[in-house]
């Protein structure tokens, strides 16, 4: 509890897995009073209150909940009743592995995520390259950095500058920086 003015606040800091459901780190709630005895009853109301809100954006987000914190208070009939949206990915079999499209799908999906249309339009291209190139069947668990360039492999080197023997080249042989690598 914090004093700003006369008024007494609760500050709630937010859970890491709702802070970017809520876009924000913390809630303050404010006690409605300057007595301390009174807001120390009203407390776990405003607590109760705050978890709901918590509780009811990981239902909206579709990650698990405790039902029991989305249920209103004191049993009263909700006007509007919270539905628990289902998890993104129902009809997925433990035996099956995720494939490169069912990830890609699932992520541009994601109703957590606000994207605009540039960057929506952006996402969908670099899903079809990549689709495109490696396919869109292949377990996610196979993809692996093993045909990515070896480390330190030379690169075309602007002209002017001099030559330079660097280890470490193809399979281990030394080789000259800029000594036509990728010329025609």
């Amino acid at each position: 509890m914090a004093r700003r003015g006369r008024k007494l606040y609760y500050r709630h800091t937010i859970p890491v897995d709702a802070q970017r459901l809520l876009n924000r780190l913390e809630i303050w709630r404010s006690l409605r009073t300057d007595s301390l005895t009174i807001a120390v009853r009203r407390l776990p109301s405003v607590i109760a209150r705050i978890e709901m809100e918590i509780e009811h954006a990981r239902a909206m987000a579709g990650l698990p909940v405790d039902a029991l914190l989305i249920q209103s208070l004191k049993g009263d009939h909700v006007e509007h009743a919270i539905e628990i949206a289902q998890p993104l990915n129902t009809n997925a079999q433990p035996d099956k592995p995720l494939t490169l499209g069912e990830a890609y799908r699932s992520y541009i999906d994601d109703p957590t995520r606000a994207w605009t249309a540039n960057t929506r339009e952006a996402y969908e291209t670099s899903r079809r390259l990549a689709i495109a190139v490696i396919g869109g069947a292949v377990p996610v668990s196979s993809i692996s950095r093993v045909n990515r360039r070896p480390k330190r492999t030379p690169y075309r080197r602007p002209k002017g500058t001099p030559f330079v023997e660097q280890r470490y080249g193809y399979d281990g042989c030394t080789v000259r920086a800029g000594c036509g690598v990728g010329r025609a």
